[in-house]
């Protein structure tokens, strides 16, 4: 089995809609590695999005592997739950970030708010400070998607709650802590990497009639099976793993397990039927009865149909998810049902009998 790799989470920051000190949307910015932020998201509360580098491994689109042995790396906007949202350029200055706090703690209705939830005067003396020392910092204020989740998102060790904060600026660039990913964001982009792949269906019998071959007979079991072991997974399963590292260092591994009990296999000239694993693998051999394996049975001949009854075969996945540290029980993924079909043409006749004695 492959063993996990660390794999470093590359985001940067674009501000969304403007409330008091902060800014309006700014355009897509460049990152130091390459990276891009997408500058669309967050307009109405869908939060943040952040270019992440994840690791694939396992059943994964675009992957030369077979049966769990792909992996790739890929770059994707990922949303975020909380971040931290920079002030407009005139509120850089610390002593006007110092006289918008006072003015919030001066005023009655502002009061407790401020003393609350904006820190004290103390923190915002302190960057001035620092700032006549020679260390240039930037004001930022916490947003998340849920205004529920704030509290948790800016305590400080001591459990104080500040949804303001100034970061040092290094090298032209403010170190603002790297918001983290969640498990079901993961999830959701594992999902779409996750390589689910048409059957293909061999059958007997395959008569010959004339200068035409391939041909199965009204009202005879026509018995069907899948031959690529992709389409049906490992005992039914296909999986993807992801992975990502945390603010801190801390890796993120998210698994994503596709399921599916079986083939259906149907014809606008048969009744559908519904095979498990065990009969949706198994070829025709001789001495197999006919409830060993997956077979339909054509009602009448692919009469003016060149190439025969349309036959398709389809196989249905339901995925969920677990992640570490996350839930370890399966979480379902939303909209996690697909079912993947293909289609064959099946040309049918019918045997003539002709009496030859009458009595």
């Amino acid at each position: 089995m492959k063993s996990w790799k660390c794999i470093t989470i590359s985001l940067a920051f674009v501000a969304a809609g403007s409330v008091s000190v902060w800014s309006a949307p700014v355009a897509t910015a460049e990152l130091k590695d390459g990276g891009q932020v997408d500058s669309s998201a967050g307009a109405s509360g869908e939060g943040k999005k952040y270019t992440v580098e994840i690791e694939y491994t396992g059943d994964v689109k675009g992957s030369s592997g077979g049966v769990g042995g792909g992996s790739r790396v890929v770059r994707v906007p990922v949303p975020v739950k909380c971040w931290w949202e920079p002030a407009s350029s005139s509120y850089r200055d610390p002593q006007a970030m110092y006289d918008w706090y006072m003015d919030l703690a001066n005023s009655h209705s502002t009061s407790q708010y401020a003393s609350e939830r904006m820190g004290s005067y103390q923190d915002y003396q302190a960057v001035i400070d620092k700032a006549e020392a020679g260390q240039k910092y930037y004001w930022y204020r916490a947003q998340c998607r849920d205004d529920a989740d704030l509290a948790e998102f800016t305590k400080d060790s001591v459990g104080s709650v500040n949804l303001m904060k100034a970061f040092p600026v290094q090298d032209g660039e403010p170190t603002v802590p790297v918001p983290r990913v969640e498990p079901e964001q993961v999830a959701l982009q594992a999902y779409q990497e996750l390589n689910l792949v048409e059957p293909v269906l061999d059958r007997n019998p395959k008569a010959t009639q004339g200068t035409h071959s391939g041909w199965t007979i009204v009202n005879i079991p026509t018995w069907f099976w899948v031959t690529n072991s992709q389409a049906l997974g490992v005992d039914g399963t296909r999986s993807v793993k992801a992975e990502v590292t945390q603010p801190g260092g801390k890796t993120l591994r998210v698994e994503v397990t596709a399921r599916t009990k079986g083939l259906t296999v149907s014809s606008p000239a048969a009744e559908t039927t519904t095979c498990p694993l065990a009969r949706a693998r198994l070829a025709w051999a001789e001495g197999l009865g006919e409830e060993d394996g997956c077979t339909l049975h054509f009602h009448h001949a692919s009469v003016g149909l060149p190439d025969g009854h349309p036959v398709t075969a389809s196989v249905t996945w339901t995925a969920t998810w677990t992640s570490s540290p996350g839930p370890a029980a399966p979480q379902p993924v939303p909209n996690g049902t697909q079912t993947v079909t293909s289609t064959v043409p099946v040309p049918v006749a019918e045997i003539q009998s002709i009496v030859t004695d009458l009595h």
